[in-house]
């Protein structure tokens, strides 16, 4: 049985947060967010995540915390991290830590969709999902 597919923004600019929501709500997905690392490791122990959308450098928090975490706890979720400040640094050291992807800002929504549907497939299983696409 096919199900929806549930995205967690975790982001401290509210515009970015806006903008994926509603970019991704319209794409058919779940979407919850969270502007700290806090709420977002409270939504995750209390909801059924399977993928994590977040950013690096958050207002005095470091989203490899988060992406830490979410590797440590959650062996079903993805995480993509997202960076306005592409170095190879940044991109070698999410993946170090076990992020499955990573997105630049600005976000290209077809970039977006692309690795959204890249890690679906990598998930599926896990997730009862039957297409890479989200489900309804």
């Amino acid at each position: 049985m096919e199900k929806s597919i549930k995205i967690l923004i975790v982001d401290d600019e509210k515009s970015i947060i806006d903008i994926l929501n509603a970019y991704l709500t319209r794409s058919g997905y779940i979407v919850e967010s969270s502007p700290n690392i806090k709420q977002a490791v409270e939504y995750l122990d209390n909801g059924d995540v399977n993928i994590v959308l977040c950013d690096i450098i958050l207002q005095q928090e470091d989203g490899y915390e988060l992406l830490e975490y979410v590797k440590k706890n959650f062996s079903d979720i993805a995480v993509l991290m997202m960076t306005g400040h592409v170095e190879t640094h940044s991109i070698k050291t999410s993946l170090q830590k076990g992020a499955d992807d990573y997105i630049s800002k600005p976000i290209k929504f077809s970039e977006l969709s692309n690795v959204i549907n890249k890690v679906t497939w990598k998930y599926a299983s896990k997730w009862q999902v039957t297409s890479a696409s989200p489900a309804g």
